[in-house]
């Protein structure tokens, strides 16, 4: 994604990274081949090395339902002051387009 200046992912699914059941709660280790301490190293790989931001559970159903596959997209985070992480309300702008 890296080389196509993707600068945020948008996922209607909890987490980027594969998360077994019990993982969060540290009764199950994660994924076979995770990086030992990085345990969410897709997110890590996004985040931190590539830049690109994230965004779990959005509500994607109506932009795919009208094919709107580019869109610009405004985030509206909580201003809170050494945060790793906000609510946000998306607002995405765009066109629908052919399949």
């Amino acid at each position: 994604m890296r080389k196509k200046a993707v600068v945020l992912l948008a996922l209607d699914n909890p987490f980027t990274d594969p998360v077994f059941e019990g993982q969060l709660m540290g009764k199950h280790g994660p994924p076979a081949g995770t990086p030992p301490a990085l345990p969410f190293a897709i997110h890590h790989e996004n985040l931190a090395v590539s830049g690109i931001h994230q965004i779990q559970n959005a509500n994607l159903a109506a932009m795919a339902r009208d094919k709107v596959w580019t869109s610009c997209t405004i985030i509206l985070p909580l201003r809170s002051k050494g945060g790793s992480g906000s609510p946000v309300r998306p607002v995405a702008i765009g066109a629908p387009g052919q399949s």
